[in-house]
């Protein structure tokens, strides 16, 4: 181990193994205790253990927030081994009479301590063990270290459900054939010994500090929504106002909306058309006196395409309509603020006109201005920075245009920062988000998913069941294979839905699987109608309990298993009657009559000649 130190991965290794060791053992006699010493009932008993260890399994969230965001890896598992310690303690000391402690109320405190202390535990000491190892150089003596670290632990496990409750039924104490105390007692001692042994490896461990709240920043994405594509023969129109006053935008056909000062107003979807837009703005615009307030303008739009027009004036204070490219605004796979930087105004030759974006965490990107822009407008690509606080700062070679600035981004955001010229010098910036921030809240997955979870574990245990049990002997094994077979066909549905990008919402693509869900639903609630259920067969042999008859079969005798060796009904045992008659003579017979044990014939023709061959013998 060229970095892991191995004194530091022993101490690591044997504070796990005391760990397991005590949890297991600790474990294996609890139940008896719960429904011996402290006489709850066995209902009570079970619930009882039960919530004990979901708490055991559900504390590690608790442990590897706090490892993760706040505290580290070694402090938790020093802090929670001492909750541990205190818990089993108290455990110990509920289970000494002369102690005179309530046995119930002290039991339930070290049951709670304990399943915190242990809960917190189990997610960071196997990642601390990882951190003693530098990736890439150290991958194989990692791989080796997990494999003797779970080895060990199994072990720890094991010896534990074998050595405590042998101490509890070979002792005797306080009067009582068997000895909670030290089967409890024990535990508590080797959380002790962890504890040491931890502590004496701190010399050696590499002990990395949390940098970034993670969870924080996961759960607030929960917070979050979206603003959809257009899909492919639709689209959208985004307008942007740059001005300091209101705008009245009317879109043919679609209406009247008024856009407040540096407000967007998204139009959307819409059909792929040729839209006329009129813009209008009060004559006195915020001090400042508009010699054309009103425009309008034909815009051609494109298929699966926002088309963005920006709204400002020239240099001749007249209202004037800016055209960006189309695009989908779409927001950034990683969650990430996207951010682009427009241009309006003439910055002609020489001028050298840059604006540098600059985050809190000192990343910096310089877009520069074309000396010629096309239509009066110049924009950059799309950014992905960091969410916070941002800083802009906008210079040129002769010192005429200079500003700066600041916004703030948020998580999933598209932004667009417009800076417009007027008259040569820097007249307005202007932080428009087209694309607002995630504002759905996550957490309303949740329940979905615990929804279909909970209705894909009775399915599935269900419809195995129902494979094994319904199908013959000799095609048990192919029919749970054809009902695995049957998962990978859906997926292959999936995969050649999401080639052939028939749609173009998410949410409508699982409307359609919710549909044909409710369609499959219906075809088996119609094809189980009036199923009769197969009675399962004993095991005695491996092939069919009855044998399988050929449509040609026919009976040809019955005969009585009594004293008596002729016929039942000699109709029966004629050659032209058949089985049908055969027995609709015996139900027309009295009860009486009827033998006490009879030997069926079944004959089957062979393939020389038409005559009966027996099959069964008297």
């Amino acid at each position: 181990m060229p970095h892991g130190h191995p004194t530091s991965i022993f101490c690591i290794i044997a504070t796990e193994f005391c760990e397991r060791f005590s949890f297991c053992g600790l474990r294996t006699i609890l139940s008896l205790y719960l429904r011996n010493i402290l006489c709850l009932h066995e209902n009570a008993a079970t619930v009882v253990y039960h919530i004990f260890i979901m708490m055991c399994y559900s504390m590690p969230l608790m442990g590897a927030i706090l490892a993760d965001n706040y505290i580290g890896r070694y402090r938790v598992i020093l802090y929670f081994s001492i909750i541990y310690f205190v818990g089993t303690l108290l455990l110990c000391c509920s289970a000494i009479p002369p102690l005179m402690l309530p046995p119930t109320s002290m039991s339930m405190i070290g049951l709670v301590l304990i399943a915190t202390g242990t809960g917190g535990i189990k997610p960071c000491v196997a990642a601390f063990g990882g951190d003693q190892f530098r990736l890439p150089e150290d991958n194989n003596q990692l791989q080796k270290f997990f494999s003797t670290f779970y080895c060990i632990v199994n072990l720890g496990g094991f010896m534990g459900m074998v050595v405590t409750p042998a101490l509890r039924r070979g002792v005797m104490c306080f009067g009582d054939d068997a000895c909670y105390a030290l089967g409890f007692g024990f535990p508590a001692v080797l959380v002790l010994i962890s504890i040491v042994i931890f502590v004496m490896g701190k010399p050696w461990y590499r002990i990395k500090q949390p940098r970034h709240n993670v969870t924080l920043k996961f759960v607030a994405c929960a917070w979050r929504s979206t603003l959809q594509v257009p899909g492919h023969h639709q689209t959208g129109i985004i307008l942007l106002n740059t001005l300091a006053c209101s705008v009245e935008l009317a879109v043919s056909g679609e209406g009247l909306v008024r856009v407040g000062p540096g407000g967007t107003a998204v139009v959307t979807p819409l059909p792929r058309l040729i839209y006329a837009i009129v813009a209008t703005c009060p004559k006195n615009c915020a001090g400042r006196i508009m010699k054309q307030r009103c425009i309008k303008i034909n815009l051609r739009t494109v298929s699966g395409m926002f088309m963005p027009v920006i709204v400002g004036q020239n240099s001749d204070d007249q209202l004037s309509f800016y055209f960006m490219d189309p695009g989908p605004f779409a927001k950034s796979l990683t969650g990430k603020p996207k951010l682009k930087v427009v241009y309006i105004g003439d910055t002609g030759p020489n001028k050298n006109v840059s604006i540098a974006v600059e985050t809190d965490k000192r990343l910096c990107d310089v877009y520069f201005v074309s000396d010629a822009p096309v239509d009066h407008i110049g924009e950059s690509a799309y950014m992905c920075v960091q969410p916070g606080k941002f800083r802009w700062r906008a210079t040129s070679a002769g010192g005429e245009v200079s500003g700066s600035g600041e916004g703030y981004l948020r998580v999933g955001g598209v932004y667009v920062l417009c800076l417009r010229e007027r008259l040569g010098r820097l007249d307005m910036a202007v932080l428009h988000a087209p694309n607002p921030p995630n504002e759905l809240n996550l957490a309303w997955i949740v329940p979905q998913y615990l929804l279909v979870s909970m209705a894909e574990i009775m399915f599935a245990v269900s419809g195995l069941e129902f494979s094994f049990t319904q199908a013959p002997k000799s095609m048990k094994t192919i029919t749970i294979a054809a009902w695995y077979m049957s998962v990978a066909i859906g997926n292959l549905i999936v995969i050649l839905v999401a080639q052939a990008k028939i749609f173009q919402s998410r949410a409508m693509e699982f409307f359609v699987y919710a549909g044909i869900l409710t369609a499959a639903m219906l075809i088996f609630l119609r094809m189980a109608h009036g199923y009769c259920a197969r009675t399962m067969e004993g095991d005695g042999s491996s092939t069919e309990s009855h044998p399988l008859l050929h449509g040609h079969s026919r009976m040809i005798s019955v005969h009585s298993a009594t004293t008596s060796t002729q016929p039942y009904s000699h109709s029966c045992a004629s050659r032209e009657s058949s089985a049908t008659s055969c027995l609709v003579h015996m139900e027309r017979a009295r009860t009486s009559a009827w033998p006490t044990y009879t030997v069926v014939h079944v004959g089957t023709p062979s393939t020389n000649d038409r005559k009966a061959t027996t099959l069964a013998k008297d």
